[in-house]
């Protein structure tokens, strides 16, 4: 084509498209306006035409200008993000604290917190940049953290049960082994020298004082088990199962802690040295006064004392 015609060629274009752009703004409204002058039609379309259909024929910086106008996109709440963190850690510390309790956990022992981590993910996106074109993950984010902490919580629940059933079984391990020890020791005991007031001197028993103390507990009381777990640490705590012990400060002595010491007196005249005699007063004081040794325990826990 020759170069003189290239003029002509742009003016029909720049024709055409100004017919087009009328045409739309004509028909946006649905109206013919081919009776009015092209400028009267041409402001009257632009009155009522919404801005987007022009568009397409926007220049670059009216676009951007547009754009600018538009509302951006931003979480809801601005503690969501700490929030399902927290519960994010909160989760792994857990599960740390199964592996290392060194007890069998029924059930699964591990928290799914996939969907968690990608909502924190998606908050910090729409942080970092509020022009994304993404819905508001907040409220997505806060019903995951809430699966999150409830599992946690029956992780720890789970875990506080087979703590409790591990030292429930230690606990009865060491009454058997009491138990077993005393038994022995009955056989092998000597007899009681003889008694210098009117309360006869218990028996000595051979062995610990806490096998002692198992073996009159059950064949005086009847407790098991579960009532010398008290006893033993009530005993633990007052004196060590030390038939010596001695408080200095209040003067209560032997095992139990009589005071005064000599109230054991009633038990046996060997009160000082034997732990059977002062084993048998302390069970007697604890069964007029509490009951049973775990109604000792829990006033000393309660109190200090018993």
């Amino acid at each position: 084509m020759p170069a003189s015609s290239r003029p002509a060629r742009r003016a029909l274009l720049s024709t055409a498209v100004a017919v087009a752009v009328g045409a739309c703004m004509i028909g946006g409204v649905g109206v013919a306006y081919a009776a009015e002058p092209a400028g009267t039609t041409m402001v009257r379309a632009a009155q009522v035409t919404p801005v987007a259909s022009f568009a397409p024929f926007l220049s670059a910086d009216a676009a951007d200008a547009a754009d600018a106008e538009a509302p951006l996109t931003t979480a809801k709440d601005a503690d969501a993000r700490a929030q399902a963190q927290a519960a994010l850690d909160d989760a792994g510390a857990a599960q740390q604290e199964v592996a290392a309790a060194g007890v069998t956990v029924e059930g699964a022992t591990t928290i799914d917190t996939t969907a968690l981590a990608e909502g924190i993910a998606r908050l910090d996106a729409v942080a970092d940049n509020a022009n994304l074109l993404m819905a508001d993950p907040t409220d997505q984010t806060m019903a995951d953290m809430g699966t999150v902490v409830a599992a946690t919580a029956d992780l720890r629940s789970r875990l506080t049960a087979a703590q409790e059933k591990k030292a429930a079984e230690e606990a009865a391990a060491a009454a058997a082994a009491a138990a077993e020890a005393a038994e022995s020791a009955q056989a092998a005991s000597t007899s009681s020298r003889p008694a210098a007031s009117s309360a006869p001197a218990r028996p000595i028993m051979a062995g610990d004082p806490r096998a002692i103390g198992a073996e009159l507990a059950a064949s005086q009381y009847g407790w098991g088990s579960d009532q010398f777990s008290c006893l033993d640490r009530l005993w633990q705590k007052e004196s060590g199962w030390n038939p010596a012990a001695h408080n200095k400060g209040s003067g209560a002595y032997g095992i139990p802690q009589a005071l005064p010491g000599s109230k054991m007196a009633t038990a046996g005249s060997d009160w000082e040295t034997n732990p059977a005699t002062q084993i048998t007063w302390g069970l007697g004081y604890i069964a007029g006064r509490y009951g049973t040794p775990c109604g000792a325990w829990s006033h000393s826990q309660s109190t200090g004392w018993y």
